[in-house]
């Protein structure tokens, strides 16, 4: 009994603790402590997230970053700052190729946020599983997962710039190709 009061009482302090919201900038969608998945055949790739402080006191917040288990991306830089005093930020360069965290605090007034953009250079074609947290007093209060793709870019041919000769065909198909011809076609 107990220690069913002690938990009763411990708890409300707990879940408090832990009230920090990490939301994709210009949606709604909650990503803190799940995965936000991005699939692009861009080169490049930038996220904005908005990371809200509902803890019930002002916090000290660095970010960290752990290194992906591939390497089809890279992260050069992490931007992050106050929207409401935009010269209270700061702009890091970072090591693709080392797990890092930023080397400064930001002061986030409690109903306060942050703003962070991170950025990504494409290497190749694949995932890359990116681990952020945020760190209060050096220990992780809160974490975030993006899932990064980059795919293949395909020129689709409309059916306007391509003739498909004889139909039915039993052997074989002529295409023909009244633009550009294609190197590889796959049907």
């Amino acid at each position: 009994m107990r220690s069913l009061t002690t938990l009763l009482f411990i708890l409300p302090f707990l879940s408090s603790a832990q009230s920090i919201d990490v939301v994709v900038d210009n949606t709604t969608t909650e990503i803190s402590g799940g995965v936000y998945n991005i699939v692009t055949s861009s080169a490049q790739e930038d996220l904005t997230v908005r990371i809200e402080n509902h803890t019930g006191t002002d916090q000290n917040w660095k970010f960290e970053r752990v290194l992906p288990s591939t390497s089809y991306w890279n992260d050069p830089t992490l931007s992050w700052y106050d929207p409401v005093n935009v010269l209270l930020g700061a702009d890091f360069v970072v090591f693709s190729t080392q797990s890092w965290i930023t080397p400064t605090t930001m002061n986030i007034a409690d109903s306060g946020e942050m703003v962070v953009i991170l950025r990504w250079e494409a290497v190749e074609v694949g995932c890359d599983l990116y681990q952020y947290y945020i760190l209060h007093n050096d220990v992780r209060v809160d974490s975030f997962r993006i899932n990064l793709c980059k795919t293949v870019g395909l020129n689709e041919i409309t059916p306007q710039n391509l003739s498909i000769y004889p139909n039915p065909s039993n052997y074989s198909l002529n295409l023909s190709f009244q633009t550009q011809t294609p190197k590889e076609v796959i049907i």
